[in-house]
Protein backbone atom coordinates (compact mmCIF):
# COMPACT_ATOMS: atom_id res chain seq x y z
CA UNK A 1 0.00 0.00 0.00
CA UNK A 2 1.71 3.26 -0.97
CA UNK A 3 0.48 6.58 1.09
CA UNK A 4 1.93 9.81 2.49
CA UNK A 5 1.17 11.34 5.36
CA UNK A 6 2.37 15.19 7.19
CA UNK A 7 3.10 14.93 10.29
CA UNK A 8 2.17 17.29 12.99
CA UNK A 9 5.15 17.95 14.88
CA UNK A 10 7.48 18.24 11.73
CA UNK A 11 4.84 19.80 9.73
CA UNK A 12 6.74 17.90 6.74
CA UNK A 13 5.18 14.84 4.17
CA UNK A 14 7.57 12.01 4.06
CA UNK A 15 6.32 9.30 1.33
CA UNK A 16 6.35 5.42 2.80
CA UNK A 17 4.81 2.15 1.68
CA UNK A 18 3.62 -0.15 4.40
CA UNK A 19 1.31 -3.38 4.95
CA UNK A 20 -0.98 -3.22 7.78
CA UNK A 21 -1.77 -6.16 9.91
CA UNK A 22 -5.11 -5.94 11.61
CA UNK A 23 -5.45 -9.03 13.74
CA UNK A 24 -1.84 -8.38 15.48
CA UNK A 25 -2.36 -4.13 15.50
CA UNK A 26 0.79 -3.79 13.47
CA UNK A 27 1.68 -2.08 10.78
CA UNK A 28 5.41 -2.43 8.82
CA UNK A 29 7.29 -0.83 5.90
CA UNK A 30 9.61 1.57 4.67
CA UNK A 31 10.39 5.62 4.45
CA UNK A 32 12.12 7.53 2.53
CA UNK A 33 13.83 9.93 4.62
CA UNK A 34 15.59 13.16 3.57
CA UNK A 35 19.22 12.65 3.95
CA UNK A 36 19.34 8.95 3.40
CA UNK A 37 19.35 7.11 0.39
CA UNK A 38 18.53 4.10 1.78
CA UNK A 39 14.82 3.52 2.73
CA UNK A 40 14.32 3.53 6.48
CA UNK A 41 12.90 0.15 7.66
CA UNK A 42 10.13 0.65 10.36
CA UNK A 43 7.73 -1.84 12.45
CA UNK A 44 4.93 0.07 14.79
CA UNK A 45 2.90 -2.10 17.18
CA UNK A 46 0.03 -1.19 19.58
CA UNK A 47 0.85 -2.45 23.41
CA UNK A 48 -2.06 -4.31 25.15
CA UNK A 49 -1.91 -1.60 28.11
CA UNK A 50 -1.73 1.27 25.75
CA UNK A 51 1.07 2.96 24.30
CA UNK A 52 2.88 1.74 20.77
CA UNK A 53 6.20 -0.08 20.50
CA UNK A 54 8.57 0.66 17.00
CA UNK A 55 11.77 -0.45 15.73
CA UNK A 56 13.47 1.43 12.84
CA UNK A 57 16.30 0.41 11.26
CA UNK A 58 18.79 3.05 9.49
CA UNK A 59 21.25 1.80 7.43
CA UNK A 60 23.05 5.57 6.70
CA UNK A 61 21.04 9.13 6.76
CA UNK A 62 23.22 12.15 6.93
CA UNK A 63 22.05 14.29 10.10
CA UNK A 64 23.29 17.81 9.02
CA UNK A 65 25.99 16.99 11.48
CA UNK A 66 27.20 13.07 11.23
CA UNK A 67 26.20 10.45 9.13
CA UNK A 68 23.78 7.71 11.10
CA UNK A 69 23.80 4.34 10.64
CA UNK A 70 21.83 2.28 13.76
CA UNK A 71 19.22 0.10 14.72
CA UNK A 72 16.59 1.81 17.34
CA UNK A 73 13.56 0.48 19.61
CA UNK A 74 11.70 2.45 20.86
CA UNK A 75 8.79 2.65 23.40
CA UNK A 76 5.34 5.36 23.88
CA UNK A 77 3.26 4.68 26.70
CA UNK A 78 0.59 7.23 28.34
CA UNK A 79 2.20 10.03 30.60
CA UNK A 80 -1.02 10.66 32.85
CA UNK A 81 -4.28 9.14 31.71
CA UNK A 82 -5.24 5.46 30.35
CA UNK A 83 -5.51 6.37 27.32
CA UNK A 84 -2.53 7.44 25.45
CA UNK A 85 -2.37 10.67 23.53
CA UNK A 86 -0.18 12.12 20.83
CA UNK A 87 -0.05 15.15 22.77
CA UNK A 88 1.54 13.73 25.63
CA UNK A 89 3.11 10.61 26.78
CA UNK A 90 6.77 8.92 28.21
CA UNK A 91 9.28 7.23 25.95
CA UNK A 92 12.12 5.24 25.54
CA UNK A 93 15.07 4.46 23.12
CA UNK A 94 17.65 2.11 23.02
CA UNK A 95 19.94 2.03 20.26
CA UNK A 96 22.05 -0.98 18.81
CA UNK A 97 24.90 -1.38 15.53
CA UNK A 98 25.11 2.11 15.85
CA UNK A 99 27.79 3.68 13.49
CA UNK A 100 28.51 7.51 13.74
CA UNK A 101 30.63 8.42 10.67
CA UNK A 102 31.58 5.10 10.37
CA UNK A 103 33.19 4.59 13.65
CA UNK A 104 30.92 2.13 16.00
CA UNK A 105 29.56 3.77 19.15
CA UNK A 106 28.61 1.86 22.01
CA UNK A 107 24.32 1.38 22.24
CA UNK A 108 22.62 4.45 23.44
CA UNK A 109 19.73 4.46 26.18
CA UNK A 110 17.57 7.30 26.27
CA UNK A 111 14.61 8.52 28.38
CA UNK A 112 11.94 11.41 28.91
CA UNK A 113 8.71 13.08 27.86
CA UNK A 114 6.81 13.88 25.03
CA UNK A 115 3.99 17.36 25.59
CA UNK A 116 2.49 19.47 22.96
CA UNK A 117 5.84 19.65 20.82
CA UNK A 118 8.34 19.76 23.23
CA UNK A 119 10.81 16.61 23.96
CA UNK A 120 12.10 16.34 26.97
CA UNK A 121 15.29 14.25 27.31
CA UNK A 122 15.70 13.15 31.12
CA UNK A 123 18.98 11.25 30.24
CA UNK A 124 20.42 10.36 27.36
CA UNK A 125 23.99 8.09 27.45
CA UNK A 126 26.11 7.10 24.67
CA UNK A 127 29.35 5.61 25.94
CA UNK A 128 30.90 8.12 27.78
CA UNK A 129 28.37 11.36 26.93
CA UNK A 130 25.55 12.05 28.62
CA UNK A 131 22.46 14.75 27.34
CA UNK A 132 19.94 16.00 29.11
CA UNK A 133 17.72 18.83 27.96
CA UNK A 134 15.00 19.74 25.76
CA UNK A 135 13.73 20.05 22.56
CA UNK A 136 11.15 22.70 21.36
CA UNK A 137 9.76 21.05 17.98
CA UNK A 138 7.17 23.73 17.41
CA UNK A 139 9.34 26.39 17.22
CA UNK A 140 11.62 25.32 14.69
CA UNK A 141 13.65 22.95 16.49
CA UNK A 142 14.83 25.03 18.87
CA UNK A 143 17.42 22.90 21.92
CA UNK A 144 17.85 24.03 25.17
CA UNK A 145 20.29 20.24 25.58
CA UNK A 146 23.03 19.73 28.18
CA UNK A 147 26.27 17.48 26.91
CA UNK A 148 28.60 15.90 29.46
CA UNK A 149 31.46 14.00 28.89
CA UNK A 150 34.58 12.37 30.08
CA UNK A 151 37.51 10.37 29.42
CA UNK A 152 36.75 10.00 25.98
CA UNK A 153 39.53 8.85 23.52
CA UNK A 154 40.96 11.98 20.93
CA UNK A 155 41.90 9.17 18.72
CA UNK A 156 37.88 8.29 18.36
CA UNK A 157 36.57 11.89 18.41
CA UNK A 158 38.34 13.63 16.13
CA UNK A 159 37.13 11.21 13.58
CA UNK A 160 33.89 11.20 14.43
CA UNK A 161 33.89 15.02 13.83
CA UNK A 162 35.40 14.37 10.39
CA UNK A 163 38.86 15.46 11.39
CA UNK A 164 40.47 12.34 9.48
CA UNK A 165 44.44 11.40 9.51
CA UNK A 166 45.21 13.73 12.61
CA UNK A 167 48.29 12.45 14.84
CA UNK A 168 46.09 13.18 18.60
CA UNK A 169 46.48 11.42 22.13
CA UNK A 170 44.91 12.14 25.18
CA UNK A 171 41.42 12.32 26.70
CA UNK A 172 38.46 14.63 26.60
CA UNK A 173 35.73 15.68 29.34
CA UNK A 174 33.83 18.49 29.72
CA UNK A 175 29.98 20.34 29.63
CA UNK A 176 28.93 21.70 27.06
CA UNK A 177 25.42 23.65 26.42
CA UNK A 178 23.77 23.61 22.84
CA UNK A 179 21.04 26.15 22.43
CA UNK A 180 19.39 28.06 19.95
CA UNK A 181 17.62 26.70 16.60
CA UNK A 182 18.97 23.42 15.11
CA UNK A 183 20.24 25.42 11.89
CA UNK A 184 21.75 27.58 14.09
CA UNK A 185 22.87 25.98 16.78
CA UNK A 186 24.75 27.94 19.95
CA UNK A 187 27.50 25.40 21.66
CA UNK A 188 29.36 26.93 24.40
CA UNK A 189 31.44 25.05 27.04
CA UNK A 190 34.20 24.09 28.62
CA UNK A 191 36.93 21.32 27.47
CA UNK A 192 39.13 19.68 29.44
CA UNK A 193 42.49 17.34 27.85
CA UNK A 194 45.38 15.89 29.59
CA UNK A 195 48.32 14.18 28.75
CA UNK A 196 48.04 14.34 25.11
CA UNK A 197 49.41 15.88 22.03
CA UNK A 198 47.84 17.11 18.56
CA UNK A 199 50.25 17.16 15.82
CA UNK A 200 53.40 18.40 16.95
CA UNK A 201 51.69 20.55 19.65
CA UNK A 202 52.20 18.55 23.18
CA UNK A 203 50.60 19.16 26.43
CA UNK A 204 50.44 17.91 29.90
CA UNK A 205 47.09 19.91 30.74
CA UNK A 206 44.69 21.99 28.37
CA UNK A 207 41.81 24.22 29.65
CA UNK A 208 39.64 25.03 26.47
CA UNK A 209 36.19 27.85 26.78
CA UNK A 210 34.27 27.75 23.47
CA UNK A 211 31.52 29.97 22.09
CA UNK A 212 30.67 30.01 18.85
CA UNK A 213 27.59 28.85 16.51
CA UNK A 214 28.19 25.97 14.33
CA UNK A 215 30.41 25.19 12.29
CA UNK A 216 32.32 27.89 13.89
CA UNK A 217 33.40 27.50 17.14
CA UNK A 218 36.01 30.01 19.24
CA UNK A 219 38.13 28.87 21.79
CA UNK A 220 38.58 32.10 24.49
CA UNK A 221 40.11 32.72 27.80
CA UNK A 222 42.14 29.32 27.59
CA UNK A 223 45.31 28.03 28.67
CA UNK A 224 47.29 25.21 27.45
CA UNK A 225 50.42 23.46 29.70
CA UNK A 226 52.84 21.74 27.40
CA UNK A 227 55.17 19.37 28.27
CA UNK A 228 57.91 21.30 28.47
CA UNK A 229 56.88 23.37 31.44
CA UNK A 230 55.98 26.22 29.35
CA UNK A 231 52.10 27.91 30.49
CA UNK A 232 50.05 29.66 27.68
CA UNK A 233 46.82 31.51 27.22
CA UNK A 234 45.41 30.09 23.89
CA UNK A 235 43.07 31.66 21.17
CA UNK A 236 41.63 30.60 18.24
CA UNK A 237 38.62 30.08 16.42
CA UNK A 238 37.99 25.70 14.47
CA UNK A 239 35.66 25.02 11.57
CA UNK A 240 34.35 22.14 11.95
CA UNK A 241 32.84 22.33 8.46
CA UNK A 242 36.38 22.31 7.69
CA UNK A 243 38.32 19.11 8.44
CA UNK A 244 40.95 19.11 6.11
CA UNK A 245 42.03 22.21 7.39
CA UNK A 246 42.26 21.46 11.05
CA UNK A 247 46.36 21.26 11.46
CA UNK A 248 46.14 24.48 9.55
CA UNK A 249 43.82 25.99 12.11
CA UNK A 250 45.82 24.59 15.24
CA UNK A 251 48.75 26.50 13.93
CA UNK A 252 47.01 29.49 13.99
CA UNK A 253 45.85 29.38 17.26
CA UNK A 254 47.56 32.82 19.32
CA UNK A 255 49.41 31.41 22.19
CA UNK A 256 49.85 34.81 25.04
CA UNK A 257 51.19 34.94 28.05
CA UNK A 258 49.64 34.41 30.92
CA UNK A 259 49.14 37.97 32.54
CA UNK A 260 47.55 39.15 36.20
CA UNK A 261 46.61 42.66 36.83
CA UNK A 262 46.90 44.21 40.43
CA UNK A 263 45.90 47.78 40.99
CA UNK A 264 48.54 49.26 38.55
CA UNK A 265 51.18 46.06 38.65
CA UNK A 266 50.83 43.46 35.83
CA UNK A 267 52.74 40.20 36.38
CA UNK A 268 53.56 37.29 33.58
CA UNK A 269 55.14 34.04 34.69
CA UNK A 270 56.69 31.64 32.39
CA UNK A 271 57.94 28.09 33.60
CA UNK A 272 59.99 25.81 32.39
CA UNK A 273 60.89 22.11 33.65
CA UNK A 274 63.57 20.49 32.98
CA UNK A 275 63.93 16.27 32.44
CA UNK A 276 60.89 13.95 32.68
CA UNK A 277 60.52 14.56 36.06
CA UNK A 278 60.31 18.02 36.13
CA UNK A 279 62.84 17.83 39.16
CA UNK A 280 64.28 21.16 38.23
CA UNK A 281 62.68 24.47 36.95
CA UNK A 282 63.58 27.47 35.64
CA UNK A 283 61.30 30.22 35.81
CA UNK A 284 61.00 33.89 34.63
CA UNK A 285 58.86 36.59 36.15
CA UNK A 286 57.49 39.85 34.37
CA UNK A 287 56.61 42.81 36.06
CA UNK A 288 55.53 45.89 34.93
CA UNK A 289 54.59 48.97 37.16
CA UNK A 290 52.65 51.83 36.01
CA UNK A 291 53.96 55.30 37.61
CA UNK A 292 51.38 58.48 38.12
CA UNK A 293 51.22 61.09 35.28
CA UNK A 294 54.09 63.29 35.96
CA UNK A 295 55.37 66.56 34.23
CA UNK A 296 57.90 64.61 32.84
CA UNK A 297 55.35 62.09 31.20
CA UNK A 298 54.59 58.69 32.91
CA UNK A 299 57.42 56.79 34.73
CA UNK A 300 56.75 52.97 34.31
CA UNK A 301 59.09 50.52 35.44
CA UNK A 302 59.49 46.76 33.61
CA UNK A 303 61.65 44.23 35.51
CA UNK A 304 62.58 40.13 35.04
CA UNK A 305 63.24 37.98 38.19
CA UNK A 306 64.98 34.56 36.95
CA UNK A 307 64.67 32.07 39.11
CA UNK A 308 66.40 28.18 39.37
CA UNK A 309 65.24 25.43 41.21
CA UNK A 310 66.63 21.98 41.92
Amino acid sequence: MFCSFSSVCWSRQVPFKAQFDFNKNMVYGEALVSGSDDPVFFELRKLEHGGYAATVNIKKWDSGFFDISTFLDFTAEPLKQKNFSGDQFKWRLESRYTLLNNIPFEDMKASGTYDKGVLAFDRAALGGIVLSGKIHMFESWTSNMKVQFANLDLRTVLPFLGFQNVDVEGTLGGILQLTERFSNLRVKGELHSFNGKIQELGYSSMNLNIDGTYPEIYVVDSQISQTDGFAFGLEGKINLKEPERFAEQIRSFVRKPLVQKKGKRLEWTLKKYQGDRQDGVTEFKYLKRRGEERMGGDSDMLGVERRMEF
